[in-house]
């Protein structure tokens, strides 16, 4: 998670390129259009996703290779667990980028499905893609790291009421999963689509002025409730 340092020239570093997971591999990419660079002026919040539900429409007459050309839909529904970490930035209520992390989902309803995915149908995560990859999320088994879908869609934000999600978002076969079945060639075929509707709420509110912080802000109550409120640059 973030954290708050004294030297305000590196403060910006942090909130634009710093997450849980490094995201150095983001580095390069988010310089270019980084609010230093461009002198914006603003404010910067940093969300987390706090509550939220996903579903997935997941045609198993694909992942079962079953030449048909009816699908066989089973939806999937599920919450996000509330220790999930997936951090976005939002500069001037419009969503710049997700960082690295992931929500962890809790299954809510009981659904046939074939042996590879019941196994991890409690360990199930979605977690952002790496930067420069084709796809944009992934959902993979939290415990042993196995893919079982792409995601390609795009992210929507809605600051009047912060919400974060997908609408129908495109589930991929990966790699993995097409091998495991016995089928490579389908690696990347279509296997269903998802939803994503959370609700996000900050853990740091920044003022930018010039591209440069002028003061940071956490939010009352949260983890970092033992910080001080604010740091104004010297």
């Amino acid at each position: 998670m973030l954290k708050i340092v004294l030297s305000a020239f590196m403060l910006p570093l942090l909130l634009l390129f710093g997450s849980r997971d490094g995201g150095s591999s983001n580095a390069p990419n988010a310089a270019k259009t980084s609010l230093a660079k461009q002198g914006e002026s603003g404010t910067l919040q940093k969300m987390i996703v706090a509550s939220g539900s996903v579903s997935m429409d997941i045609d198993l007459n694909r992942i079962n290779g079953v030449n048909s050309t009816t699908r066989k839909l089973e939806t999937l529904h599920f919450g996000v667990a509330p220790t999930s970490f997936f951090p976005v930035l939002v500069f001037n209520k419009v969503l710049r980028r997700a960082e690295a992390g992931s929500m962890a989902l809790v299954p809510q309803n009981n659904v046939a499905l074939p042996g590879v995915l019941t196994a991890s149908l409690n360990k199930l995560t979605i977690e952002q893609a790496h930067s420069g990859e084709a796809f944009d999320m992934v959902v993979r088994d939290a415990m042993s790291g196995f893919v079982f879908f792409n995601i390609k869609g795009n992210l929507y934000y809605d600051a009047s009421t912060q919400l974060l999600g997908i609408r129908d978002g495109r589930l991929l076969i990966s790699e993995a999963l097409a091998n495991n079945l016995g089928r490579a060639r389908e690696a990347g075929t279509q296997a269903g689509t998802i939803s994503i509707d959370t609700a996000v709420t900050p853990i740091s509110t920044s003022t930018v002025v010039n591209g440069k912080v002028e003061s940071s802000m956490l939010p009352p109550n949260n983890a970092y409730s033992g910080w001080p409120r604010t740091r104004a640059r010297t």
